[in-house]
């Protein structure tokens, strides 16, 4: 054999060798590659509604109002659109069926639950309804763990029935994808028994005339008049039972025109307004037809 083909015969064992060793390092390497370490995280979606029960209250006069923060949480992992009903329980009593119509709802968003007390002031944009047509909160999207708090105020209007209850609940619903969450705050509001009515009459264009009960305090209790909060005139003492109400007595800066909201009410020692109200009611302010004078009638 030559030394040529001596090399060559080398070589070609040499290659020999290596494609059958190789053949099984190719294959370890192979599985080695197709083990993959990897972790999946499965989103949770969770809804959570806190506050609402904070505007479970009596009503003991149409003059009262309740005030309460409700927040509304996504305490899921994974961002979800929000969007909130408010639906009454139903009753075949009278004056529980009339009332939800009957509560004013107003409700606008804070930036913290704080924010929200009986002293706020009620911003123009908020959003008014009653529990029969509750305001419609715009909703949006809650990135995981994010809140949306809102400052509901109620009021019992000025035909409110006496001895009745509305039972609502905020129900939030959170959507993400094909998965929803939901979750409810109930409250419940009722109006006592003895709420007082308004006893107004009409004389004339000029003035009208205020009736209270003057038979739950002793005889020689004084009372005052407030419209729109504001107390005008002088005190009235309880022999009389009723309060007059002059048109040119009330600015346009407490009442303008339209609807003005009236509250007798007892007035303590010192003769300041208590929040005892003995009637409580609408009057309408106008001008008359030269438009030069203030007019007044109940409504």
């Amino acid at each position: 054999m030559s030394r040529t083909s001596g090399r060559f015969a080398l070589f070609l064992g040499l290659v020999v060798l290596l494609v059958g060793t190789g053949a099984g390092s190719s294959f370890a390497l192979w599985r080695s590659s197709s083990v993959v370490s990897a972790t999946a995280t499965v989103g949770a979606l969770s809804a959570q509604v806190t506050g609402a029960a904070a505007l479970t209250t009596t009503y003991a006069s149409r003059t009262a109002a309740t005030t309460a923060p409700v927040t509304f949480r996504n305490v899921g992992t994974v961002p979800a659109s929000w969007h909130v009903d408010t639906t009454v329980a139903s009753t075949t009593d009278g004056a529980s069926s009339t009332l939800a119509s009957r509560v004013t709802v107003l409700s606008w968003p804070v930036s913290a639950a704080s924010a929200c007390t009986s002293a706020a002031v009620v911003p123009s944009g908020a959003l008014s309804g009653t529990w029969a047509a509750p305001p419609v909160l715009p909703g949006g999207t809650l990135a995981a763990g994010a809140s949306s708090s809102w400052c509901y105020r109620t009021t019992p209007t000025a035909d409110a029935p006496a001895a009745g209850t509305v039972t609502p609940t905020l129900t939030l619903t959170l959507s993400a994808g094909t998965w929803r969450a939901a979750a409810s705050g109930a409250l419940s509001q009722g109006t006592s028994a003895t709420l007082p009515p308004q006893y107004c009459t009409d004389a004339g264009s000029w003035y009208v005339t205020l009736r209270y009960d003057k038979t739950r305090f002793p005889l020689g209790t004084y009372y005052g008049l407030l419209v729109n909060g504001q107390r005008i005139q002088v005190p009235d003492q309880g022999y009389n039972g009723y309060i007059v109400l002059n048109a040119v007595d009330v600015s346009t800066a407490v009442a303008p025109a339209g609807r003005a909201f009236t509250q007798v009410v007892v007035l303590d020692a010192a003769g300041a307004p208590t929040s005892t109200a003995v009637s409580s009611g609408y009057v309408t302010f106008a001008t008359d037809q030269w438009g030069n004078a203030r007019t007044v009638m109940c409504a």
